[in-house]
Parts: C-alpha cells; structure tokens; sequence
C-alpha cells in the first residue's frame, strides 16, 4: 500500500503535465501513486500521461464519460485512492523534491488529520511569493474556521496531506460543473470533520501562474454562480458554531 495518493484532474494540460508528473517522480519518497482523473480533456494531455505510465507502475489513469468538472474529477480518485494519506494537485503545477517526505513524517509524529505546508506562487516574471497558513485563533475546529473567514487560513485542497479515513468515511457534497472556489467548498466540509491539523512552515508546493487556466482567466457567468453558491454553502457551514455567526456573516460580505 502507498503511503501517499496523489489526485490531479486533467483538463487542456499539454503544455505542464510533463513538468508536474516530473516533480512526483523526484520525490524523496517513492511509496506513492499518481491518480489522474481525465475529465474529457480534448488535447493530447492523455497521450502524455500514457507515455510516462509505460516506464511507472504507479502512475493511474481515472477516464470520465463526459466533463463534469475538477470537484467531481477529485471525488472520483479520492474514492478509490489506497494510500494511507491524501493530496491533490493541479495539472500545471510541481511540488519541491521534499514536500511529501515533510508533509508525511510531520502527519506521522503529529497524529494530525490534516498537515498543511506553504504555497510559494510563482509568476511569469519569476518572482516567487509565499502563502503562509496560520492557526492564531487556534487548533479546534471553532477556531480553525475562525482563522479560515478571515483567511489567515487558506481554502485549498492543494499542499496539504489528508489522512484517507477523512475523505472515505463521510460522506461529502460534491457538485458537477463547478469550476470555481469548489476547492474551497470541500475543504470545509473536511475541517468539519478533523480532530486537528498541523502545520509545516516549509514551501510543499509551487503554484505556476497559467493565464489560461479557470481561476486566472475573467470570471465567466458559470464560474461566478459556483463562486457564489459556494461563499453561500461556506457561510452556512461555518454559521453553525454560535461563536462564529459575525464572523460568517463578515466573510459573506466581503465575498
């Protein structure tokens, strides 16, 4: 059994599968397996996948009939993913040779559901810039959502490690054709659900800037209605704890 499954939708990714598949390869830990899940992308992103799954055993490919979108692609290979933790990926981004060693022995000594590093974000020019995640408000869940609304604490799923049980064991809403902050949407309905999380200041993931994909491009009517539905489904989660109804309704305006 892998230690790590990593999960990565594929849609139009031609031009950074190659470069993502690469930095897994290169990893420090070897004990891992790559679940891509193609959502009918209508490049050769496939074909190239297939390329390096002649010379890596732990390279998997999930085909979907038609596109349903990056939530859904996620829920596909998380279900079926046998690693004794979980992480996910864009198809455009890398990870730092190290980042699944630290992210899988500070899991292992902290116990935590949850392990989240830094993501360094890295644009056209070069120029690289951190975002750090803080727990200031502290490590239970109430707190954990306080520091969330107000985004000391990123929503994304991407540079943190899930213990498999967290994912498996419960049952999350997942929606077709989501195409944006659907990230976001998952991860609290997780955070729901975790005893703690722990954290590593470390950089566990680069983040490329790619003007053609979803979240960089202008929002289209269909990505601004998921946008809203999901700040609407986030504020409800998190309006569930009394001490946090300002807080959500706080958040909810500025979104």
């Amino acid at each position: 059994m892998a230690s790590v499954s990593i999960i990565i939708p594929v849609y139009e990714c031609r031009n950074y599968i190659g470069r993502c598949i690469e930095s897994l390869q290169k990893q420090t830990i070897s004990d891992i397996e790559i679940i891509f899940v193609n959502d009918c992308s209508p490049d050769d992103s496939v074909g190239i996948i297939e390329h390096y799954m002649k010379y890596d055993s732990r390279i998997f490919i999930i085909n979907h009939d038609r596109n349903i979108g990056p939530m859904m692609a996620r829920y596909n290979g998380y279900s079926v993913a046998k690693g004794d933790y979980i992480t996910f990926m864009d198809s455009d981004d890398t990870l730092p040779f190290d980042s699944l060693e630290k992210l899988l022995d500070k899991a292992k000594r902290s116990s935590a559901d949850i392990v989240s590093g830094t993501i360094e974000y890295i644009r056209d020019n070069g120029e690289r810039i951190k975002w750090d995640n803080s727990l200031e408000n502290g490590n239970n869940i109430e707190s954990i959502f306080k520091s969330m609304l107000s985004n000391k604490f990123k929503h994304n799923l991407c540079s943190r490690l899930f213990r498999r049980s967290i994912l498996q064991n419960y049952e999350y809403n997942n929606y077709e054709n989501m195409y944006n902050g659907e990230d976001g949407l998952l991860f609290y309905q997780i955070v729901s659900n975790c005893s703690s999380i722990a954290i590593v200041k470390d950089v566990v993931y680069e983040y490329w800037q790619n003007k053609a994909s979803s979240s960089q491009r202008r929002f289209s009517e269909l990505q601004m209605d998921s946008y809203f539905f999901t700040c609407k489904e986030q504020f409800l989660i998190a309006s569930k704890y009394d001490g946090l109804r300002k807080n959500a309704q706080q958040f909810l305006v500025r979104s």
